[in-house]
């Protein structure tokens, strides 16, 4: 090989070689921050989340209510797609059908880890007495804002959405807002 070509493809192949390493880098870094993003949450899970929601279940269930928590950790399904880790707590009214507390269409408020944005998805689901319902995500919130209050209030909302009929008065920010 001459040595103007051997000079040239050492120094390519020395420029990649130090990209690829940069982007190795890269993706450990990453790693990290989702890993202390991913025990962050499940920290405020349990300190946080899971309390509220039980607070507010045993003060449903003192008027006749139902509810039933329930956690999934990071999953794969058969074609490799992640589920992200979340907390959902289902709700049926006294005044709907016996219907069982697994069902799609009863109301339902998830929080969902998602480790690619580092943020928590707030996702609803209102069943409203009437038998219609309507659901998608709130939005996605920083952990930090997370507190018992906010998720005091964000609950009262959906439970307000339910039992009044209404929805799309839930404005997500301004219930979370950082105090």
């Amino acid at each position: 090989m001459k040595k103007e070509t051997e000079s040239d493809l050492n120094g390519l192949l020395n420029r990649y070689d130090k990209r690829l390493e940069r982007g190795i880098e890269q993706k450990e870094v990453a790693k990290k921050q989702q890993e202390a993003f991913t025990k962050e949450y499940e920290r405020v899970k349990t300190d946080t989340i899971r309390p509220v929601m039980e607070r507010i279940g045993d003060k449903l269930e003192q008027h006749g209510h139902r509810y039933q928590i329930s956690e999934e950790d990071e999953s794969r399904d058969y074609q490799l797609r992640v589920s992200d880790p979340k907390i959902t707590m289902r709700i049926a009214s006294a005044g709907q059908e016996r219907k069982s507390l697994q069902s799609m269409d009863i109301t339902s408020v998830s929080f969902i880890a998602k480790k690619s944005s580092e943020k928590v998805l707030v996702h609803a689901y209102i069943s409203m007495i009437s038998g219609s319902g309507y659901g998608g995500p709130l939005g996605e919130v920083d952990l930090d804002i997370l507190t018992n209050e906010g998720v005091e209030r964000l609950i009262t909302e959906v439970l307000t959405s339910m039992f009044e009929s209404k929805w799309g008065s839930i404005k997500l920010q301004t219930i979370l807002k950082p105090h």
